[in-house]
């Protein structure tokens, strides 16, 4: 009987928590994404602010990064299941407070800026006829066409989040548990730089958009920190978690 409880423990722990919580965070992602593309789309062809840079013209179009651009959406959902297991449930609740406040900000953003990458992808690149070229005539050039607004980038937002998360559990010394953290901060940040670079590759987001994300995040970490909304956050969610009637000691 204890078994079968600790079972049930483990499974609420590792699976439905992680599971319902990408739930929510997807959908504030792609719900702020398309409301704000939706709301700008009305007035996007009065005006419009371009934040194309000189250096966004010289970034090669490389169709084959398409797979991995599509691939970090993937990563957004597992990376909170690795989180929870390898780090802690207080490093999963801190990742998911950043993310949805962070798409919340970047809805204000999209109604607020209009910045189509109209300039970006003109004239058409050609995507070819293989396999990443169907992926990206299929599904990036359809979003592409309708999107409104790219400032600031919600791929960056995420691929940032999970970064500053990481490194915030960061410990001195070599044991056991500090090597595992130490271990997500170095596949948050190989994945932050390849997903990142096909953005740009596949002229789905400008330079600029990056930074503002980059900044926008760590200024909010920074602001969270200093005020202590963290610990209020996984108070929050404890309480949640009790609830469902986990024991306490099995919290951390």
């Amino acid at each position: 009987m204890e078994k079968n409880k600790k079972t049930l423990w483990r499974f609420k722990e590792y699976f439905l928590v992680p599971l319902f919580l990408c739930v929510i965070m997807a959908i504030t992602q792609f719900g702020t994404y398309y409301l704000g593309s939706f709301i700008n789309g009305f007035y996007k062809t009065m005006w419009s602010v371009d934040f194309k840079l000189p250096v966004d013209d010289k970034i090669p179009f490389l169709v084959d990064f398409t797979t991995i651009y599509l691939l970090g959406n993937v990563y957004n959902i597992l990376i909170l299941f690795l989180i929870n297991f390898f780090i802690g449930r207080k490093a999963m609740y801190m990742l998911v407070t950043l993310e949805i406040v962070g798409f919340l900000l970047s809805l204000i953003c999209f109604i607020c800026i209009p910045s189509p990458i109209t300039s970006l992808v003109t004239p058409k690149p050609d995507p070819g006829t293989g396999f990443s070229g169907w992926l990206y005539t299929t599904l990036i050039v359809p979003d592409t066409t309708n999107n409104a607004s790219n400032f600031p980038s919600q791929h960056f937002i995420y691929l940032i989040s999970v970064v500053l998360t990481c490194f915030s559990f960061v410990k001195l010394g070599f044991k056991k548990d500090n090597i595992k953290v130490i271990s997500m901060c170095i596949l948050s940040s190989i994945v932050f730089v390849i997903v990142g670079l096909s953005t740009f590759f596949i002229k789905q987001h400008f330079v600029s958009d990056a930074i503002a994300s980059v900044i926008l995040m760590t200024v909010l970490y920074v602001i969270f920190h200093f005020a202590k909304i963290f610990p209020k956050i996984n108070l929050f969610f404890k309480t949640i978690y009790l609830k469902m009637h986990l024991p306490g000691e099995h919290y951390e």
